[in-house]
């Protein structure tokens, strides 16, 4: 009897103790693009898209940058979130602006 609690002693300590090595190592992966944009006035409707490539929790945060003729740059930041269901996303963002726009850039913060 002391024998065998002694062997089951020894298995749950070594059971207990070894490393789980088949963790699944994975990077959060997507695209976005820019779909265009619409100047309203003294704002500007930017619509994006974005598709969750690596079907990941996963929370995007972009930069939004729109440049005006004369140069001057107007920054918004926002976020979306995606579920391992989504693939894709649609959305739009109102930056406050002024003058006739140029361009509109985005960028990926992470």
């Amino acid at each position: 009897m002391t024998r065998l609690l002694y062997i089951l002693f020894i298995a749950v300590t070594f059971i207990s103790c070894s490393e789980k090595q088949n963790e699944d190592i994975s990077q959060a992966q997507y695209t976005y693009q820019l779909k265009g944009w619409e100047s309203l006035g003294k704002q500007t409707l930017v619509i994006m898209d974005a598709q969750n490539t690596s079907s990941m929790d996963q929370e995007i945060t972009f930069q939004v940058e729109v440049i005006n003729t004369d140069g001057k740059v107007f920054t918004k930041d926002t976020t979306i979130q995606f579920e391992q269901t989504e693939k894709s996303k649609d959305f739009q963002l109102v930056v406050d602006t002024e003058g006739e726009i140029s361009e509109v850039k985005i960028t990926s913060l992470g």
